[in-house]
């Protein structure tokens, strides 16, 4: 677990939970380093659900997703529609070096199963981190569409790939550098239908 912005705070505990919210195991104080610490938890039952962190009286909480891992190096965040059901995942891939985005959309947490939408959707990111601010991700053409490592990924006039800045204007300044982290989130509209990756940690 890493630090995002300013803060202090040491202390915290971490463990698991099931659909219920009960623990899984006794919370755990988490070795730190630097702004970053490890939390060894060992849930004794297979429904582990949430992930707990807290830190006097508070307790946030993230899901947890056996089987789900990013392809690409990239971060995974899970996709919901607008009724906060869980339809699939996205892959959110920072070059730093260049601030430039790449963004999949799959069906399972594997990224094997392509969740394809209309070419000409915008998905916009949003950093909290740093004063809200936004930019767009569409596809880099409407050919092939392809990836960084030449991979098609065009089907009948639908993507499940989108890139930023690509031929736009918009400027990837702020996201270079290898100490860029932000709370992040991607929404987007498609088909009279929103979908959003809930807040998030991009590096």
């Amino acid at each position: 677990v890493e630090r995002v912005g300013p803060g202090k705070a040491t202390g915290f505990t971490a463990w698991v939970q099931d659909s219920k919210g009960e623990r899984l195991c006794e919370p755990v104080e988490g070795d730190a380093h630097d702004d970053h610490a490890h939390f060894a938890v060992m849930p004794k039952a297979s429904d582990a659900q949430t992930f707990a962190i807290s830190y006097g009286g508070q307790v946030s909480t993230i899901s947890v997703h056996p089987g789900a891992a990013p392809a690409s190096d990239g971060i995974l965040s899970p996709l919901e529609d607008e009724n906060g059901k869980q339809v699939g995942f996205i892959e959110l891939k920072l070059h730093d070096d260049a601030g430039d985005l790449e963004l999949w959309i799959c069906k399972d947490g594997a990224m094997s199963e392509p969740l394809d939408f209309p070419a000409s959707t915008t998905i916009t990111l949003t950093f909290a981190t740093h004063d809200n601010r936004s930019v767009q991700l569409n596809v880099r053409d409407h050919d092939k569409n392809e990836d960084e490592d030449g991979k098609p990924n065009m089907r009948d006039g639908k993507t499940n790939y989108f890139v930023f800045p690509g031929e736009s204007e918009q400027d990837p300044a702020f996201l270079v550098g290898e100490k860029f982290r932000s709370t992040t989130t991607a929404t987007f509209t498609s088909e009279n239908k929103t979908y959003v990756a809930p807040p998030f940690i991009l590096v």
